[in-house]
Formats: structure tokens, C-alpha cells, sequence
């Protein structure tokens, strides 16, 4: 979530240079910016929080970094339209490859863009892909914490494993990293480390 709304500030800084439809706010991005370091900062977050989830202090600390979550994410969301406003027409939309290089890749087109009577729910454009793109989104409430309020018990562990059974001669699993770069299980790893 959090490298969403730092890419999203990256991708409005690019499309505001591109089209350049007013001064750059750089007051508020630099705010944009500061919440994005803020939530990722995650040592002063609170010391019993795995302790004691539901203790008031813990909540107060989740409560101050959820909010620079909340911030960065409307503020980058404000760039990216104010950035990109003024297209052509209602019904068209540009798509701008926001990175230093050429590429090739997925077009998502959000719901925002219905107009009139369209409804769009979820459009995946695509074109000379040499790769299986797969997205899941998991809606679940937490497991509920332990007698003593922690989660410490085995029974209070949960994990969720996915599977995509694919039988493709020669192919190769590769990892995009959130910090950056490509990761190949098994090949660049250390034995038995977690994959994800």
C-alpha cells in the first residue's frame, strides 16, 4: 500500500512535468513525501503491540501512523488528478509509461473513468506480454487475539497459502521486490527462507 502511493507520487511528478498544467505544489508534495517516510518508519511504532494488540497505547501509536498513511493517500491521489486533468475529452484517457525506459504492460482501467451509462468494473488492457500477470485480493477480518490479549498461542497464527499450478516448459518465477529489483526463488535465495 504504502509503495502504491510512493509510486503514485512519482507517476504525478512525471505527468506534471509532462503536461505541465499549473506550477508544481511543491509544498504539498514534499507533505506527500514526509507522510510516505513517516509510515515507513516502523521502529517507533508501539513496544507491546504484539503483547498487547488491543491496549490503549498501541492503538494511539497505530492510530498516528495510520493517519500518515491516510494523508500521503490522498494527497498523492490530488496530485495524480490534478496532474492529469484537462484531457481531450471525458470518454478518453492518456496512458503515460511514467518510467525512464521503454516498456510494455498492463493498462488498468479504474471505475472513475465510467462516464454516463458506461460501468466500468474492471478493464485489463494488454499487449505483447511475455509474462502471466495474476492478482488476488483477499478480504478477511484479523483472527482474534488470545485469552491474555496477545497472539502468541499456535492457534492464534494464521496465514493464508495460494496456489497457481501452471505447467509451463522452461518457465521461470521471478519476484518483483517492494525495495527495488527482481528476485528468482530458489536461485537467489537462501535455503529454506521465505519466498514472499
Amino acid at each position: 500500500m504504502n509503495r502504491a502511493r510512493a509510486d503514485r507520487m512519482t507517476q504525478a511528478e512525471t505527468v506534471w512535468a509532462l503536461r505541465e498544467p499549473e506550477p508544481w505544489p511543491a509544498s504539498a508534495a514534499d507533505t506527500a513525501r514526509k507522510n510516505v517516510l513517516l509510515y515507513t518508519e516502523h521502529t517507533w511504532a508501539a513496544w507491546n503491540s504484539i503483547s498487547k494488540p488491543e491496549a490503549d497505547f498501541v492503538k494511539e501509536q497505530w492510530a498516528i501512523q495510520r493517519g500518515y498513511a491516510e494523508e500521503e493517500d490522498r494527497l498523492s491521489r490530488a496530485l495524480l488528478a490534478r496532474a492529469s486533468a484537462g484531457g481531450p475529452s471525458p470518454t478518453t484517457f492518456d496512458v503515460v509509461n511514467t518510467l525512464s525506459w521503454p516498456r510494455t504492460d498492463v493498462v488498468r482501467v479504474p471505475p472513475a473513468l465510467s462516464v454516463g451509462d458506461d460501468r466500468v468494473l474492471d478493464v485489463v488492457v494488454t499487449s505483447g506480454l511475455d509474462r502471466v500477470d495474476l492478482a488476488t485480493t483477499i478480504d478477511k477480518l484479523r483472527a482474534p487475539a488470545g485469552p491474555k490479549g496477545d497472539y502468541y498461542e499456535a492457534a492464534r497464527k494464521e496465514s493464508i497459502s495460494l496456489a497457481f499450478p501452471f505447467n509451463v516448459p522452461g518457465g521461470q518465477v521471478r519476484l518483483e521486490l517492494p525495495i527495488g529489483g527482481v528476485s528468482r526463488p530458489d536461485a537467489d535465495q537462501i535455503a529454506g527462507s521465505c519466498k514472499n
